[in-house]
């Protein structure tokens, strides 16, 4: 049963992730949209009008240290304060956590996620 709620943006440097995550989210929502390059998050976000925005927090081969996506989260917040971003990595810890939901982020999943946890925190986002 597909929800009512609108668009959601996946952004993740990772073409398998994007695909896994399109295909558990499409039947759930009434639009899902992916990109694997951040530089086109502003277009995005005007052409889309996403509710939600899923955005991994590396995007360079080598980087683990989440700065990418935290500066990408700062651009989306700059742009349009309101929107609800979820962050997504692998190489998470609590620190890199705490520092993303600091930066406005409205909650963070760790990959590889387990889909009914990711459903939950998608379904709580749009309700904020």
């Amino acid at each position: 049963m597909k929800n009512n709620q609108g668009a959601i943006l996946i952004v993740d440097d990772d073409e398998d992730i994007n695909l896994a995550l399109s295909m558990l989210l499409r039947p759930h929502y009434k639009s899902v949209f992916t990109e694997t390059n951040p530089y086109h998050i502003p277009r995005l976000l005007r052409q889309y009008e996403p509710e939600v925005v899923l955005l991994d927090m590396n995007f360079s081969k080598g980087r683990s240290d989440g700065k990418e996506g935290l500066s990408w989260l700062g651009k989306i917040k700059e742009l349009e304060p309101g929107k609800q971003v979820i962050m997504m990595t692998a190489y998470s810890d609590v620190s890199r956590a705490v520092e993303a939901i600091k930066a406005g982020a409205a909650d963070f999943i760790e990959k590889p996620w387990r889909n009914e946890k990711l459903l939950a925190t998608i379904h709580a986002v749009f309700a904020l």
